[in-house]
């Protein structure tokens, strides 16, 4: 397996709407959007506010805390394969909705090889199909052998193959691993009909 080495940028807006009701020190409504370097939103990421409560997640990278009392917290966002995003976060009585965009580029930390076979409906490998993990924008074509390799971070991924017309998927679990010791290689099958 080939070493990573990662590097992390993050990016935050923040955006604010005032009304008559900020005066009166009630709570806020701050909403968090997560999206990775390519744009794609990033779902199932832990977005917490230190003295708050985690966020409850809206799905399509979208994140809120309902009610935040005026106040100082810390913002911490990260997923199982990202470095932790933090940053100080002033809640006041000045405004009552927040909008934060979180970016976090991230590439592979603790990345495992997957080994991925693309076979057809009688089990015949297919050369030149092409594989994709969409969550992570990531593509590659086959060999003869009908494989192809990724480097895929820890965790649930779905993968697709397509070729001459014809789709499969399959569900890929990568597994975590001790970064001083070498891992298998994850080895899944898709057939496409």
């Amino acid at each position: 397996m080939k070493s990573v080495v990662i590097s992390v940028i993050m990016f935050t807006a923040l955006a604010f709407t005032n009304s008559a009701a900020d005066l009166q020190g009630l709570p806020a409504e701050i909403s968090v959007n997560v999206i990775g370097c390519q744009q794609h939103p990033i779902d199932s990421a832990h977005v917490l506010l230190l003295g708050s409560a985690e966020a409850e997640d809206l799905g399509g990278g979208d994140y809120r805390f309902a009610e935040v009392y005026p106040g100082e917290y810390e913002l911490f966002v990260y997923t199982t394969y990202s470095d932790l995003y933090r940053e100080k976060l002033v809640v006041g009585e000045s405004f009552s909705r927040t909008h934060l965009n979180v970016m976090l580029c991230m590439c592979i930390e603790c990345a495992s090889e997957v080994e991925v076979t693309v076979v057809d409906s009688a089990g015949k490998k297919v050369k030149n199909a092409l594989v994709s993990i969409p969550a992570l924008f990531i593509e590659s074509v086959t060999d003869k052998k009908g494989r192809a390799t990724f480097e895929v971070p820890a965790g649930e991924w779905e993968f697709a193959a397509t070729a001459n017309g014809n789709s499969g998927a399959t569900i890929g679990v990568v597994p975590f691993f001790d970064p001083g010791v070498e891992p298998e290689p994850t080895k899944l099958t898709i057939t496409i009909e």
